[in-house]
């Protein structure tokens, strides 16, 4: 009987819990994000300097240690292209800039070389061969010049080169920069 009365107070002390009201959530709705796209058909086949696949190599002349004698020297301007070819017929008559990024981009938007030769920067140039580009800029703000699409094409042309950033001491200067090719 014991069991029986103890089983039956259980039961309705447990009940009386279920008429407890929970704590209630917040449901009011603090703001709205909107997320915009856009679906594409394939872009374009890319080639550095003729070689397709988007990789490609610029190849600087070796520079005198007196030619980078000092801060703000520049040396050996070499060209290089970025050429797109075979875009969707969509892409004709808009523009194709690259933004580049990477870990070799230095605050003063010059590539730090990963090289043995001390004081020494790589510098990108816009096709006049004179404005420097600034790869640390924003997407959209790093002053590259662009080109414009026609009959599925377009072919930009760069300049690469040494700019010291003290007296420059012999040896081998490299760097990476990575791009992504935007159309507007």
């Amino acid at each position: 009987m014991s069991k029986s009365l103890l089983s039956a107070a259980l039961v309705a002390a447990l009940g009386t819990f279920a008429f407890i009201p929970s704590a209630q959530a917040a449901t009011a709705i603090d703001g709205t994000i909107t997320i915009n796209g856009q679906v594409v058909a394939a872009t374009c086949t890319v080639a550095v300097n003729g070689t397709s696949g988007g990789n490609g190599t610029v190849v600087l002349k070796p520079a005198p240690t007196s030619a980078l004698a000092a801060a703000a020297a520049t040396y050996g301007d070499m060209p290089f292209t970025i050429a797109v070819t075979g875009c969707d017929s969509s892409l004709n008559g808009k523009t194709v800039t690259p933004y580049w990024s990477g870990t070799n981009v230095n605050g003063s938007g010059r590539l730090n070389s990963t090289g043995t030769a001390n004081n020494v920067n790589l510098q990108l140039l816009n096709s006049d061969d004179s404005t420097a580009i600034a790869l640390n800029g924003a997407e959209g703000n790093q002053g590259t010049s662009s080109a414009t699409v026609a009959s599925q094409a377009a072919t930009m042309t760069y300049y690469a080169r040494y700019y010291a950033t003290g007296a420059a001491t012999a040896g081998t200067v490299s760097s990476t920069v990575d791009y992504t090719l935007i159309y507007q």
